[in-house]
């Protein structure tokens, strides 16, 4: 029998870990930011720990059961999904439990690009840029800009604190800005993401940009990632020109009451 109790993000930490270093490529920024906003549910076969779930709102964020239970999982999977009380599952493509046992229950949809391979390529620089860590007087500029990389809005003041924010000026104006955020503490892995101010796009801004991020985790011997919706072909264009290749899909999978 199949169940499940309230948990917290501490208590999962060993079993998080477990799931993450299973992984053949790492955990995207985009779920991994909601995780702290999400509940935690512990899954109990005839009362024994075989995982966990992270959930918010109506939404599976993350699932993992342990090693000596995964070839039970997809016969017990629409129970655990019946009882999580979900109507949706975001799966990472990479991810070959879950997509096991969702692909054979229900219809997807790509909804983003996950890009985890990276051959260094040799940018020319444009010797008119600078660039420039963003601090707090450059906060209302970054409120301002309604780009899906500035959300959630209310954690950029804590990513100015960590750095995480750079700036490209072209002499004194701001043309655009890079984002280089630490995805989990016990990894170096870095997600990058770039904005470029709308009047100074299709200029080569967003390539100089991301080439110096990558130029700062090669200094620094992290591992650089990203992702991007399915749709942003602008920046899609601009992450493969800097030498990054997306092999990988982030699907939303539809829970219905009768599968597929």
């Amino acid at each position: 029998m199949i169940s499940n109790n309230e948990t917290t993000l501490q208590n999962i930490d060993a079993l998080r870990i477990e799931h993450l270093s299973s992984l053949p490529e790492f955990q995207d920024l985009f779920l991994e930011l909601q995780i702290p906003h999400a509940h935690i549910v512990e899954l109990l076969h005839n009362g024994a720990c075989i995982g966990y779930g992270i959930i918010k709102g109506r939404v599976i964020l993350e699932f993992y059961v342990l090693s000596s239970f995964q070839s039970e999982i997809c016969r017990h999977f629409s129970e655990i999904i019946k009882i999580c009380d979900v109507d949706t599952i975001l799966v990472q493509s990479f991810d070959r439990v879950l997509m096991a046992c969702c692909s054979r229950l229900y219809s997807y949809r790509e909804i983003g690009l996950l890009y985890r391979d990276f051959t260094q390529i040799k940018i020319p620089k444009t010797p008119e840029l600078s660039f420039r860590p963003a601090v707090l007087r450059d906060l209302p500029f970054l409120l301002m800009q309604e780009d899906e990389v500035f959300e959630p809005k209310d954690m950029l003041s804590g990513s100015l604190e960590k750095g995480e924010i750079i700036l490209c000026l072209n002499g004194e104006k701001i043309v655009g800005c890079g984002f280089l955020t630490r995805i989990h503490p016990r990894w170096e892995y870095h997600d990058i993401g770039v904005f470029v101010v709308p009047e100074f796009r299709m200029q080569g801004f967003g390539t100089q940009i991301i080439s110096y991020l990558i130029d700062i985790c090669t200094n620094n011997n992290w591992i650089p990632v990203c992702g991007c919706g399915i749709d942003n072909y602008g920046s899609q264009r601009t992450l493969e020109k800097c030498g990054f290749v997306s092999r990988h899909r982030l699907l939303s999978f539809a829970v219905t009451k009768f599968g597929r």
